[in-house]
């Protein structure tokens, strides 16, 4: 009896936001930064020398060369997650200045919104976005003039309402991803402070009774509140 062995293919694909932020025709990078942002011209920068501005920076130039050598879709999403950790790793370390944070915050959280992208997954996953963005050119081909350059117009229009539409959603996903990471110290931090804030208050009270006496009417005379 021969068996036979079915090889585990290669999971391959992209998300929608994926595919058209990463092939916008400019370098959509943080301000100042050479790797951290989407569309890197990698090869010309590698050619050229370039080389992080900081941490932040080199994680970012690493995850998009593993990038340029990797086509599978779960190694892509590994490197995905490593970025996410390394960048929240910078926005709480103490030798990272106040750009590097908020700029690791930021990255963390457009890593953790391509979860929501379905980056990648099967074609059925991604049917609604497509309808909504084919009945998005409908309807501005309903008006579609017959001229070459009102035609051309239009296609930026629908272009550009597209990444509209893309990068909102980016966005909006990571920001809600990022919200997740980051409320939990700050709510800690809230209670850790919320006894000495209450032991000031009333030594503020406290003070203002005593004044009383001496003719302040107002705690906000003396500035206590």
């Amino acid at each position: 009896m021969t068996r036979t062995f079915q090889q585990t293919p290669i999971v391959r694909g992209r998300g929608l936001i994926s595919n058209v932020i990463e092939n916008l025709p400019f370098e959509a990078h943080i301000p100042g930064y050479n790797f951290c942002g989407p569309s890197t011209k990698l090869q010309k920068r590698l050619q050229r020398g370039d080389v992080g501005i900081n941490p932040l920076d080199e994680f970012c130039k690493q995850h998009d060369i593993f990038y340029s050598q990797q086509k599978d879709l779960t190694a892509r999403q590994q490197a995905d997650k490593l970025l996410a950790d390394q960048a929240i790793q910078r926005a709480f370390a103490s030798d990272s200045s106040f750009g590097e944070r908020m700029a690791a915050l930021g990255v963390a959280g457009a890593m953790k919104a391509k979860k929501k992208d379905g980056f990648g997954l099967r074609k059925h996953r991604t049917q609604q976005r497509k309808k909504r963005l084919n009945k998005m050119g409908k309807d501005l081909r309903k008006k579609s003039p017959k001229s070459q350059s009102s035609k051309r117009r239009l296609r930026i229009l629908l272009y550009r309402k597209q990444v509209a539409f893309y990068l909102y959603f980016y966005l909006y996903s990571g920001l809600l991803e990022l919200l997740e990471v980051v409320l939990p110290p700050l709510q800690k931090l809230s209670m850790m402070l919320k006894p000495i804030s209450h032991n000031l208050r009333n030594r503020s009270v406290i003070t203002w009774l005593r004044s009383l006496s001496q003719g302040s009417s107002s705690p906000t005379e003396r500035g206590f509140f």
